[in-house]
């Protein structure tokens, strides 16, 4: 998924779609760091 991060695709929306939803799926992994260790902070970063 990271190799499209930085794609530059043929309309400026399918481009931007996919901008927000491997954020989205960065913002998750991250999250997922904290989901034993500290369930405030994973809840907060998962909802964000």
């Amino acid at each position: 998924m990271r190799k499209y991060k930085d794609e530059e695709f043929e309309h400026p929306e399918l481009g931007k779609l996919a901008k927000d939803y491997i954020d989205g799926l960065n913002k998750q992994e991250e999250a997922l760091k904290y989901y034993i260790s500290d369930i405030v902070k994973y809840d907060k970063l998962w909802t964000k």
